[in-house]
């Protein structure tokens, strides 16, 4: 199976510094001017201010809000706490993207180009339903093409749409900000992808930097180094901050792969992280006990067991091959392994009465499931793997049809 093939979008948080994101006070909407976010570490928590903020220049003397909202992330790197004057505020430092600009008001994100003096959009824009952590999120923008740019950019990478074609450019990049400024490089390489009904024209400057991009996994990151060499992070990890502050790793692990007929080079800090790179997919987990991967459910009953201590005694192995080589992982059932190996790109997978529920990653369909409504009129196929028959469903037949066609995870 080939290397990459569709991009997908995931909302988890980008690495320090933050240039990217923005909130808005009412001082603000009458000077027409969007003041970055800053993040400081305090008692274990990140602390989210708009730059030059009353609450913010407290802060910086060691005085925080006792009012405030806070938030709690999980990802591949661990747990993360992140606290802020107000829920808008909250909500604009976990939207951040390269390339954009986010400002949320009373729930709903405002997405803009970089480096807009305001928050206003026209009378006439464009709105998504996007499910945000089990909810449903109002994304908003002036246009069709800032809006897809955005949802499509990921960590590391910004997505913006020029002239009907996708363009992806690293963050902090010359590339990127010569094409902020109307301005898109002249060699470059092309790459046609598909989710399964839909077929997508992505450019880039380089081929690394297109795979890289293409090859960001839950929870995980890549980044390309000098040499041409790809790296792959526990996204939010100390190392992935340390890299993008021209720190590498002294002592990593390396793999090569083929991708379209080109060696790839791979490189990580330690095994877990090359590893688990290769397991990761939307809707499940990742967890390391006595030197072994654990897949779990996302949201489940069983990571909330595991988090606190609890391993599963009775479990299923499954030795995996991959373009990475041999995994063995563990399952808390054979229906989680099931749901796992059924995993596309651009779908996700959720269980339910041992029943495989199969939805568009980022859909409004998945939030309303997470949330408990199970769909009474349903489309459903029934697929066999290793003797067994496993049921398939989703709330449209199209779905179906399109996780059918769509690629699976090298």
């Amino acid at each position: 199976m080939s290397f990459a093939r569709v991009a997908t979008c995931t909302l988890l948080l980008a690495a320090l510094p933050l240039t990217a994101s923005a909130f808005i006070t009412p001082d603000a909407w009458k000077k027409k001017e969007l003041p970055a976010l800053r993040v400081i570490q305090h008692e274990g928590a990140r602390w989210v201010f708009e730059e030059g903020s009353e609450a913010h220049e407290k802060a910086l003397k060691g005085v925080f809000p006792d009012k405030h909202v806070t938030g709690f992330e999980t990802n591949a790197a661990g747990a993360f706490i992140t606290k802020a004057p107000s829920r808008d505020l909250l909500a604009s430092f976990r939207a951040r993207r390269p390339g954009y600009r986010v400002v949320v008001v009373d729930g709903q994100h405002r997405i803009l180009p970089a480096g807009a003096m305001s928050s206003e959009l026209p009378e006439k824009h464009v709105t998504r339903l996007v499910n945000e952590g089990g909810q449903v999120a109002v994304y908003k923008a002036a246009d069709k093409d800032t809006l897809t740019g955005y949802l499509e950019s990921k960590p590391g990478y910004a997505c913006l749409v020029h002239e009907g074609r996708r363009w992806i450019l690293a963050s902090g990049s010359k590339t990127l900000d010569a094409a902020l400024a109307g301005r898109f490089p002249d060699k470059h390489v092309s790459r046609i992808v598909s989710d399964g009904d839909t077929v997508r024209v992505l450019k880039s400057p380089d081929r690394l930097t297109l795979t890289s991009y293409l090859e960001s996994r839950p929870g995980h990151s890549c980044r390309v180094s000098d040499e041409g060499h790809l790296w792959l992070f526990r996204e939010g990890s100390a190392e992935e901050t340390a890299f993008d502050e021209g720190h590498r790793p002294d002592k990593h692990v390396t793999r090569m792969v083929s991708d379209d007929g080109h060696v790839t080079v791979l490189k990580a800090v330690d095994r877990h992280a090359l590893d688990g790179w290769f397991a990761a997919r939307p809707g499940f987990v990742l967890r390391q006990h006595d030197d072994r991967t654990w897949v779990l459910p996302e949201g489940s009953l069983d990571l909330a067991r595991f988090a606190a201590g609890h391993v599963p005694e009775k479990h299923v192995t499954r030795i995996v091959s991959t373009q990475g080589g041999i995994l063995s992982l563990k399952f808390t059932s054979a229906e989680v392994l099931r749901a796992w190996e059924a995993s596309k790109r651009g779908f996700v997978n959720r269980l339910h009465e041992g029943q495989i529920w199969v939805f568009r990653e980022g859909s409004p369909a998945l939030a309303a499931f997470d949330e408990g409504a199970v769909p009474d009129k349903h489309a459903t196929r029934l697929r066999t793997d290793g003797g067994h028959v496993i049921s398939m469903k989703s709330p449209e037949a199209a779905t179906l049809d399109a996780w059918e066609a769509a690629p699976g995870w090298s």
